[in-house]
């Protein structure tokens, strides 16, 4: 009998095994799926109007170099993430900079805002892109 109940009790710790693995392949391969959701596709597929740009190339590259730098790293300078945002005048100029900023780590800017800010500053974040009709 004890035989009997061994291999009960080693079948039950596979079987939670294989739970915890499949639950685990789901969650990644869900991370996954939404990473592949993300803005890139429709940004690059967004046209800029370029006669709309408030700036000219090098301040789009200005701006997402100073927001990556206020972003890597250890912590994150909210102040110059809000302050570069708050100089976009329209959608076009955010597309822009989210072109400009392009993958850096293997994620967009709106990826990095999203890793990197907490909730009430994601809301802080929107209430400077909803002049325009964007949020993150």
């Amino acid at each position: 009998m004890k035989f009997f109940q061994n291999l009960n009790n080693i079948r039950t710790i596979i079987y939670a095994i294989l739970i915890i693995v499949l639950i685990i392949a789901f969650l990644i391969g869900i991370r996954f799926a939404i990473r592949k959701l993300r803005p890139d596709d429709l940004l690059n597929k967004t046209d800029v109007k370029k006669s709309n740009l408030t700036y000219d190339d090098s301040v789009y590259a200005q701006i997402a170099s100073s927001l990556y730098r206020a972003m890597e790293g250890m912590g994150t300078q909210e102040s110059v993430v809000y302050s570069n945002l708050a100089k976009l005048k329209n959608k076009d100029d955010y597309y822009q900079l989210i072109k400009t900023f392009g993958r850096k780590e293997n994620m967009n800017l709106i990826e990095w805002l999203v890793e990197e800010l907490d909730s009430s500053e994601i809301a802080q974040v929107n209430s400077i892109l909803e002049k325009f009709g964007e949020s993150i």
